[in-house]
């Protein structure tokens, strides 16, 4: 893992961790989306079903992402402010667009002022790269509205949702408050070191991996995160 030791770091040193934040974003997204899913999905078969309780590994999968994005957040917002970032650059864009995107999600997965704030002055990093002429930036720009706007409905709709299906009296039933009290507790994401996680090591360390074939990882934690997420999801379908 790397960690960053230095409060003011060379261009080069940063563009390294910028790189590693965003291989871990890259392996790791696919489990915040596939929780993203489960926390909005709006069909009405859904809807009837118990909430999904993930494995912890899940969890500290997901988290990672979010706070590889957040860490990446932080050094883009120190390179812009002080002049170091890449105006016309395509990479330190891409960085700020994938980055953003993650935190988009996880704003609307666990709202909290912290990372509103982180958001918004990310879209104005994105917006002063875009008025500077930086190509990338212009589609990046366009693209992340569009998906803080279709989030954002997306969380109206499901709070609506669950405000139709209340108890009349105002009470809730214990299904009810099960599926708070697990919504509420799973999904949230503090900040740390991307991978650094007991779960995550041991999910690194284990040799065995699930394949097509039906090997199954040796790990309890690999084997439910495996039973979770399906053949289809790791592999593609058939």
């Amino acid at each position: 893992m790397l960690h960053l030791r230095q409060e003011h770091l060379p261009r080069n040193i940063s563009s390294l961790h910028l790189h590693y934040n965003q291989c871990v974003i890259s392996t790791t997204r696919p489990i915040l989306l596939y929780l993203f899913k489960n926390r909005f999905s709006l069909s009405a078969t859904s809807a009837e079903l118990p909430p999904r309780v993930f494995s912890p590994t899940t969890l500290a999968l997901a988290e990672s992402c979010v706070q590889a994005a957040r860490a990446s957040n932080s050094i883009l917002s120190k390179l812009f402010v002080e002049g170091s970032l890449a105006s016309f650059g395509y990479f330190d864009a891409h960085y700020l667009f994938s980055s953003t995107l993650i935190l988009v999600m996880s704003a609307v997965m666990d709202p909290n002022v912290g990372m509103s704030d982180a958001v918004s002055y990310a879209f104005t990093i994105l917006r002063a790269m875009k008025e500077d002429g930086n190509l990338p930036s212009f589609d990046y720009y366009e693209r992340l509205q569009r998906t803080r706007a279709s989030v954002g409905k997306m969380r109206e709709a499901s709070e609506a949702s669950s405000r139709v299906s209340a108890v009349p009296n105002g009470s809730t039933t214990p299904e009810e408050q099960l599926f708070h009290d697990t919504d509420g507790s799973a999904l949230v994401f503090v900040d740390g070191v991307p991978l650094d996680h007991p779960l995550i090591d041991s999910f690194l360390a284990d040799e065995a991996l699930v394949w097509p074939d039906g090997i199954v990882p040796q790990d309890d934690s690999l084997r439910e995160l495996a039973c979770e997420l399906g053949d289809e999801f790791l592999f593609g379908p058939a």
